[in-house]
């Protein structure tokens, strides 16, 4: 039986290819990527944020409230030459490319929620082993890449596993029991202040249990924003799987955007348009003052619900977050022995069974060039028909569309509209500096040390 002593830890770490060796992390770290990649396609490619995300499937229903963040960007990146060539290939109008993309996904993301549970699994159990601080860290990473990218494909799959309760059931209690793995093994690396602390990388970390953490430290500030973006990560693919949370967080900026452009343009109902040279007195004052406060604060409002309901945000999200894992990921492993870095057979083998979920990739690709069915050409023609409004909008306006897809386009097109999302679009970049600026607070400083010279001081 393992036993661990914690008055007597060891002087330097301990070479444990299983959790740090580079073809484990490689595998890891690509397998990550292929997923994130495959969404970053989806969504410049083949996403529509006209159809109605919980909709039956085979069927074409039109969303109540489209977003319209994702109308803007769409429209304006699907007209470069490159992704424009895509929208009018034989694949996407057929509508194989989302189907074929559907079906890798899903595979990869089965792949993804399992390896992360069994690797917290395994760390736990190596806990009263010895297992060090270093390698702990390196799971949690591990496990982090693992949960962020499941997290990515719930809001790809969404109208997959809307038509699907009991698959949707059985991943939500694997994702909250990853979660709750996952938020103690980042509450133990609080105490990982290897850079100005006595803490060292060789410690067992079975021995940070129960101690006290110092919460001015750099590895508690670090520790507290992962536990925040899990959180926030895990809650909102659950608010955002709820029909009733998705439509009515919809229906709130469609709401605010309404009052926004009455008090501006005025409305059939009686209501005038904003002009600063109608009324007297007070009444004058009010339309000059109070008006467009109202009109900014309801804009503002309806900007960011806007940007958050979008599927921008998703990609956003799930690209940073693994941005951020990936660099954490390979700047700890720097600490680690030389040993870690040879090509063993342990090392060979997970990136020789990447060729699995690869190969059920291309196969996906391949059968989808095969003959459409009749259902799928009339998703088909259905697609034609949406997508031309990427391309000509003033056909699209002209047979009355915006009645149907319930968007104001002479909003969303004004470059005040516009503007305010370029700006909003600024506060999310500014969230993504903040939750990595600890980084460069701890490797700023040894850039050119050796793998274990930082910490021997």
């Amino acid at each position: 039986m393992c036993r661990v002593n914690c008055s007597s830890h060891p002087t330097e770490i301990q070479a444990y290819g299983d959790v740090a060796g580079i073809g484990v992390m490689l595998a890891f770290v690509i397998t990550a990527w292929i997923v994130v990649f495959m969404l970053i396609v989806y969504y410049l490619v083949a996403y529509n944020p006209e159809l109605d995300p919980f909709r039956k499937e085979d069927e074409q229903t039109t969303c109540r409230y489209p977003n319209p963040v994702d109308f803007i960007v769409l429209r304006f990146v699907r007209h470069l030459p490159g992704l424009r060539n895509i929208q009018e290939s034989h694949l996407l109008q057929s509508n194989r490319l989302e189907s074929a993309l559907n079906n890798c996904v899903i595979t990869l993301s089965d792949i993804q929620i399992f390896t992360g549970i069994s690797i917290l699994i395994s760390g736990y159990i190596a806990l009263k082993c010895g297992l060090s601080s270093y390698h702990w860290q390196l799971i949690v990473y591990l496990a982090w890449l693992a949960n962020v990218t499941h997290l990515a494909t719930l809001s790809f799959l969404r109208n997959y596993l809307m038509n699907r309760p009991y698959k949707r059931l059985w991943r939500l209690v694997f994702m909250f029991c990853t979660l709750i793995l996952l938020s103690v093994a980042v509450g133990l690396t609080g105490h990982f202040e290897w850079e100005s602390g006595s803490q060292k990388p060789a410690d067992f970390a079975y021995c940070y249990f129960g101690m006290p953490l110092d919460t001015k430290t750099v590895a508690f500030e670090s520790m507290l924003k992962m536990v925040l973006l899990i959180a926030y990560g895990f809650f909102i693919r659950i608010a955002k799987m709820s029909r009733t949370f998705e439509r009515w967080l919809r229906k709130m900026g469609a709401t605010w955007r309404t009052k926004s452009t009455k008090r501006q343009r005025g409305d059939s109902r009686g209501t005038p348009a904003w002009n600063p040279l109608t009324g007297k007195g007070v009444g004058r004052l009010k339309i000059i003052l109070v008006a467009p406060l109202l009109v900014a604060f309801f804009t503002l409002v309806n900007v960011h619900l806007d940007l958050f309901t979008s599927f921008l945000a998703e990609v956003y999200w799930v690209t940073f977050a693994l941005i951020w894992g990936t660099k954490r990921l390979f700047y700890n492993r720097k600490l680690g022995p030389g040993e870690e870095n040879e090509w063993t057979f342990g090392q060979t083998l997970p990136l020789v069974l990447l060729i699995a979920p690869l190969a059920a990739i291309v196969e996906q690709f391949s059968s989808s060039s095969s003959k459409p069915t009749k259902s799928t050409e009339r998703e088909g023609r259905m697609r034609s028909r949406i997508d031309a409004g990427w391309s000509s909008w003033s056909e699209v306006e002209d047979v009355g569309d915006d009645a149907m897809i319930g968007i104001d386009r002479t909003y969303v097109y004004s470059i005040s509209y516009q503007g305010l999302v370029f700006l909003a679009a600024l506060s999310y970049i500014e969230a993504g500096v903040f939750f990595v600026v600890d980084d460069l607070k701890a490797f700023s400083e040894t850039p050119h040390r050796g793998p274990l010279e930082h910490f021997r001081r």
